[in-house]
């Protein structure tokens, strides 16, 4: 999530991909701003996936996401 206690969740990815530079990383928030958005997606987030979505629709997304970590893995 991006709206975390001590360390938010952009900075939390920030520290992470300086160790990790080839994590793939989903967001997962409430916040549907686009700023917010775009600053994700600068870390280099795969997605930005809202929180308030059917389980459905969250696992349809999940789906979609993982085929295309597969790809990126076979490029």
């Amino acid at each position: 999530d991006v709206h975390m206690p001590v360390m938010n969740g952009l900075e939390a990815v920030a520290s992470i991909r300086q160790e990790f530079p080839d994590m793939r990383v989903v967001f997962v928030t409430c916040d549907d701003s686009a700023q917010l958005k775009d600053e994700c997606m600068a870390l280099g987030s795969l997605a930005v996936l809202p929180k308030l979505t059917s389980q459905a629709e969250l696992c349809t997304l999940m789906g979609e996401l993982i085929g295309s970590c597969h790809l990126l893995l076979h490029e």
